[in-house]
């Protein structure tokens, strides 16, 4: 493993230094608050443990504007930059936080042609939305202005049977602030390219990230 774990039983503090989130390793931790050794014995008896993602899971989907219908976009390499990947954590009954070591790196990932729809009213497609990275494991951190950028690689053409593609171009967009990476939480960023080539964001979406069906949970009998 690529970080060390400690257990304070005086404070009832538990430590995760050194932890490397580009390891792709993910975290989960199960409080057992109720067992502080003054129970009467629980032998014999299940012992329900329901672990929680403590990372932040982020995810970035692209579509084409409408009015750059005529383009025929594929996408060769995604990349986040600029975030930090290595950090500390440590949890209390009373509090649970991340603390980055301060030093930034970035993420990338090589995509076999990915090609993007135009973005439509239709929920049960996604709005036309393609996923170019999913589930990818950070540390929550705060997104300060022009701190982390999304950097993707594409070529397009007209969409012509006989045009060729204009290949080497890449979009550099930083993240939007609107908000911070939490523990726990899955964060879509969701963007679309307009007739210029431009890239915007629209407002992330946040849910907690959870595992159906319920297999957080580990019962031990």
């Amino acid at each position: 493993k690529n970080y060390d774990v400690t257990w304070n039983n005086t404070t009832k503090e538990l430590k995760i230094e050194n932890f490397d989130a580009s390891s792709g390793i993910d975290l989960l931790h199960s409080p057992l608050t109720g067992l502080d050794g003054s129970e009467p014995e629980i032998s014999g008896r299940p012992l329900v443990m329901n672990f929680n993602h403590i990372l932040t899971n982020v995810n970035v989907e692209l579509v084409k504007a409408a009015e750059n219908s005529n383009h025929i976009i594929r996408i060769t390499q995604v990349a986040i930059s600029g975030l930090c990947t290595k950090g500390n954590y440590s949890w209390t009954k009373e509090n649970a936080q991340w603390d980055t070591d301060g030093s930034s790196t970035y993420i990338s990932k090589e995509i076999d042609n990915i090609f993007l729809n135009v973005k439509s009213d239709d929920a049960s497609d996604n709005y036309g939305y393609t996923s170019i990275l999913r589930d990818v494991l950070c540390i929550p951190q705060d997104i300060n202005e022009n701190s982390i950028y999304l950097v993707v690689a594409y070529d397009f053409k007209q969409d012509d049977a006989t045009a060729d593609y204009i290949t080497g171009n890449s979009m550099i967009v930083a993240l939007p602030t609107t908000y911070n990476w939490g523990i726990g939480e899955k964060v879509t960023y969701r963007a679309t390219i307009d007739a210029h080539m431009n890239l915007e964001f629209g407002t992330p979406g946040i849910e907690a990230w959870v595992e159906e069906p319920e297999s957080g949970t580990i019962i031990i009998k």
